[in-house]
Order: C-alpha cells, then sequence, then structure tokens
C-alpha cells in the first residue's frame, strides 16, 4: 500500500513539473510571437506539441533553454 502511495506522489510530481516547463515554454513562444518572430514560435510550437505528447522532463528543459537563448539574441 505504501508502495503504491509513493508512485502516486511521484507521478504527481513528475505532472507537475512538466505542466510549469509547458507553462514556461508556452510563454516564451508567446513572447517570441509578440515580437514578430512567427517562424521561430511556429517552429518552437510544432516541438513542444511532440513532447507533450511522449516528451521526457529533460526534453522539455532543453527546448525551454533553446527558447530562452533565442530570446536572449532578440532582447
Amino acid at each position: 500500500m505504501l508502495e503504491i502511495k509513493d508512485e502516486i506522489k511521484d507521478a504527481q510530481k513528475l505532472f507537475e513539473v512538466k505542466s510549469s516547463l509547458v507553462s514556461d515554454i508556452m510563454n516564451n513562444i508567446l513572447t517570441l510571437s509578440s515580437m514578430g518572430k512567427f517562424s521561430e514560435a511556429k517552429r518552437y510550437q510544432a516541438q513542444l506539441n511532440k513532447l507533450i505528447e511522449e516528451g521526457e522532463v529533460f526534453e522539455l528543459t532543453n527546448l525551454l533553454r533553446n527558447i530562452e537563448k533565442v530570446l536572449e539574441m532578440y532582447k
């Protein structure tokens, strides 16, 4: 019983982490769009869509870092 409880807690934590990453990525994609960088925003949106279905935390983290680097270049 305790094992199942731990698995549920782990799954909830993983969901929270992924949800936060997706939210940050979406905000950055919206920022790119608001800057008029529509092709970049579209490309990152497509990558995000793939990762939402089957991506791991490290892949979402890498995508977030890549978008942040691009945003820094445009600032």
